[in-house]
């Protein structure tokens, strides 16, 4: 029979090799984005830029900043974040209020 000392050393043991699998594969996640640029790299510099054909203002359409917000998930502690740009947001906010005004009317008095 294992005395609780025993079970405690166990389990740390079992801690500390979850640890270092769990290190171990980030690493090896790291070398395989690192060798993805090394690879793409060259490629990417043999690519030309196409020749400008209007005024650089004129060209440039404009580029709308992504609005990130924190979003709460049922049945967890840690909040979700989600970014969009304006339009987007304006557009999941008028779906998400008819279904959220809906269901304030529908609930019963008193609760």
């Amino acid at each position: 029979m294992a005395s609780s000392s025993q079970f405690i050393y166990f389990r740390s043991c079992e801690i500390a090799l979850l640890r270092i699998i769990h290190w171990g594969r980030l690493v090896v996640r790291m070398i395989y984005a690192i060798v993805c640029c090394l690879i793409a790299s060259p490629a990417l510099a043999a690519q030309t830029a196409p020749a400008p054909t209007a005024t650089p203002a004129a060209a440039a359409p404009a580029v709308e900043k992504p609005v990130c917000r924190r979003i709460q998930v049922t049945g967890s502690n840690m909040g979700k974040r989600e970014c969009h740009t304006r339009a987007e947001w304006r557009v999941i906010d008028s779906r998400e209020d008819p279904t959220a005004a809906r269901a304030l009317q529908n609930r019963p008095i008193g609760s």
